[in-house]
């Protein structure tokens, strides 16, 4: 139901399937719902309260007081901090024992809590990634905010990739070479991903591996994700990278009906729904995974006044590929 057809918001949501057939849905904007949908230990509260106490080794307190120092929760700030501090200490003959004895642990730390709440790949079937890899070609671009792992296994599923490009021709992403003629699925991390990391001067890679356990073994290099935080926090990760910079930039100049599913637009997000908003067309259909009709009706006001210009048709997101409650692993 499009909200500028009815503006009395009200409980009713409409089958993706109807609103599938209104228009060339070209975008996808995927958000952690996508993946709770499918593995539900993705609803954690944050990465940093995981590695703060539910872990073996936890952070202890001085490794909290530089996060807190740095006003961030965010693991790929403070890394890139220490990797810095680490380079001024070996350049001023200051031992760097202590920087490498932290960074080595918070590594560690942030290592432990993805594999505490990430889907282990031997729970992953080919089947289910098929289905989600059959949903993300319909569309002719698909961004997404999840750092996990289950788009990117879903996408390398059949032929290593075939229909899709990442704009990783090789292991580091070129800037100056992002033209893509053939047709495809662009897929696009804007908030990076576990398969992503970066070197000193920014340049960013991609992972090729499957293995979950192999997740930041390359000490020269920092993960390049943001899992929580602020939206300063998001802010200043994009502008680290070229490729989040790029990415970014795809979406802000995104041009045809969008569909968002999994994905709330919450307050840490505010720098993609000021994008939206100055786009020159704003279909959007926004998926609402809600039972109670009170929850329904809120959901549809708050992305309305998030969304005044938007023409918004709103669905069930289990009527979604995506969210079939079949695709859950228990």
């Amino acid at each position: 139901m499009s909200s500028k057809e009815n503006h009395n918001v009200d409980a009713l949501l409409s089958s993706w399937s109807d609103i599938a057939e209104k228009k060339q849905w070209s975008g996808l904007l995927l958000g952690n719902g996508a993946s709770q949908a499918i593995w539900k230990k993705f609803g954690y509260e944050s990465l940093y309260k995981v590695a703060s106490s539910c872990i073996d080794e936890p952070l202890t307190n001085n490794d909290l007081r530089i996060f807190e120092g740095l006003k961030t929760e965010n693991f790929e700030t403070v890394l890139t901090a220490l990797r810095t501090t680490e380079i001024v200490c070996k350049s001023l003959g200051i031992d760097k024992t202590e920087i490498l004895r932290k960074k080595e642990h918070i590594r560690k730390a942030l290592i432990d809590s993805v594999n505490k709440i990430h889907i282990p790949w031997q729970k992953v079937n080919l089947q289910m990634l098929n289905r989600i890899r059959d949903c993300l070609l319909d569309f002719e671009y698909v961004y997404s905010t999840n750092y996990d792992l289950l788009l990117y296994w879903a996408i390398m599923s059949f032929n290593n990739g075939d229909g899709f490009k990442d704009y990783f021709w090789n292991a580091a992403f070129d800037v100056t070479n992002t033209e893509i003629w053939n047709k495809c699925t662009k897929v696009l991390y804007l908030h990076g991903g576990l398969h992503l990391s970066k070197d000193d001067k920014g340049v960013t890679y991609k992972e090729s591996s499957k293995l979950l356990e192999n997740f930041g073994m390359d000490k020269t290099k920092v993960p390049l994700f943001v899992s929580e935080g602020t939206k300063e926090d998001k802010l200043a990760s994009i502008r680290s990278s070229d490729y989040l910079m790029f990415s970014f930039k795809q979406f802000n100049d995104n041009e045809g009906p969008l569909v968002i599913f999994g994905h709330r637009l919450g307050e840490t997000d505010r720098h993609l729904v000021d994008a939206i908003n100055h786009w020159k067309t704003q279909d959007i259909a926004y998926s609402i995974y809600a039972n109670k009709e009170e929850d329904i009706i809120g959901e549809k006001g708050r992305i309305i006044s998030l969304l005044p210009q938007a023409n918004l048709s709103f669905f069930d997101s289990k009527t979604f590929p995506l969210g079939d409650p079949t695709l859950r692993i228990s």
